[in-house]
C-alpha cells in the first residue's frame, strides 16, 4: 500500500476502511496523496480506539471527533488534504471524509505520524 503501481495524479477517490493497521501507515495515505488528483476525495472509516489514549475515553464519543483525532488530521493537512465531513457518532468507528485541495507542505516522508492504538474489541 506504500507503493501501487499507479500514475500520480490519476486517481478521483482513495478509500481506508480499516487498513490502517500497519506501523508505518502513514507512507499509506502518503501514497494516497501521491495518486489523487487535485480536490480528490480520501475516505477513512477506522475503529475509533485507535485515537483514544485510555480505553474508558471510547465510551466518549465528542472526544473521539474532536482532541485525539487533532494529531491525525494535522498529519492529513500536511498532505493537502483538508477534513470535509467527520462521522463519530457510531460507538466502534469513526469516519472521515477529506479532500486534496492543497500541495502538500514540506516532505511527505518527513511528517511524524501520531502512533495509533491497537484495535479494542469486546464481547457483546
Amino acid at each position: 500500500m506504500a507503493s501501487v503501481p499507479l500514475d500520480s495524479a490519476s486517481v478521483d477517490v482513495a478509500v481506508f476502511s480499516l487498513a490502517l493497521m500497519g506501523t508505518d501507515y502513514g507512507a499509506f495515505l502518503t501514497e494516497a496523496a501521491r495518486v489523487l488528483r487535485h480536490k480528490g476525495w480520501l475516505w477513512i472509516a477506522e475503529v475509533r480506539s485507535r485515537f483514544t489514549q485510555e480505553p474508558d475515553e471510547e465510551k466518549d464519543v465528542g472526544k473521539a471527533n474532536s482532541q485525539h483525532l487533532q494529531p491525525f488530521l494535522k498529519c492529513l493537512a500536511r498532505l493537502g488534504f483538508t477534513l470535509q465531513s467527520l462521522d463519530a457518532s457510531n460507538k466502534m468507528f469513526v469516519v472521515m471524509v477529506l479532500r486534496k485541495l492543497n500541495v502538500p507542505s514540506g516532505n511527505p516522508s518527513a511528517i511524524t505520524w501520531p502512533s495509533l492504538r491497537a484495535c479494542m474489541y469486546r464481547k457483546r
